[in-house]
């Protein structure tokens, strides 16, 4: 017996480990086989063969499997979490970079602003020289370069728009969320 028949039997009670025990081999079949062996009282080294053995002869299989599905989603929630803790102390450093920078010189840093001027006329630029001039007659991969580089300007246009005047809409909403302010 093999973690993906394991997988098949509590596909409808726990879809998030059904999914895990029956994806690829990796750290989270470790991860899966934890919280299974956690809910039947068996050990962290539990094979296939003992956790469908527990499952099967525990009348309250299907709550105890519902209860570990819900400590798996709960683990990948804070992980996700962490990750977007991490993504806004990172913003936050970049801006207070900037205001370490003018406390410790007693002026702005021009550079960042002159960079950040140039990337949006650029940008701005170039969609007015094809909203005005268009494209040349060029062949498929010459019009697909061009396209590229159109589309690495815009993004970094978005970027420097974000750091300049803070960040999207969403990731308002989603400091809202985590604060707990806003509705889910």
């Amino acid at each position: 017996m093999e973690w993906k028949d394991v997988a098949s039997t509590i596909a409808n009670a726990a879809p998030g480990l059904g999914a895990l025990l029956g994806g690829p081999v990796g750290a989270g079949i470790g991860t899966g086989v934890k919280l299974l062996a956690s809910a039947f009282g068996l050990s962290d080294s539990a094979t296939p063969e003992q956790i469908t053995q527990a499952i099967s002869q525990d009348p309250e299989a299907a709550l105890k499997l519902r209860m570990a599905d819900m400590q798996y989603q709960l683990e990948l929630n804070k992980q996700d979490l962490e990750e977007t803790k991490a993504y806004f102390e990172d913003k936050d450093s970049a801006r207070d970079r900037e205001v370490e920078f003018v406390k410790a010189t007693g002026r702005r840093d021009t550079l960042q602003a002159v960079l950040a001027i140039f990337g949006v006329c650029a940008s701005v630029g170039l969609i007015c020289a094809l909203i005005f001039y268009g494209l040349p007659a060029m062949t498929p991969e010459a019009a697909a370069l061009v396209g590229g580089f159109i589309g690495i300007i815009i993004s970094e246009y978005k970027t420097v728009f974000q750091y300049f005047f803070g960040s999207s809409r969403g990731s308002d909403r989603k400091t809202d969320i985590m604060s707990g302010n806003g509705k889910h």
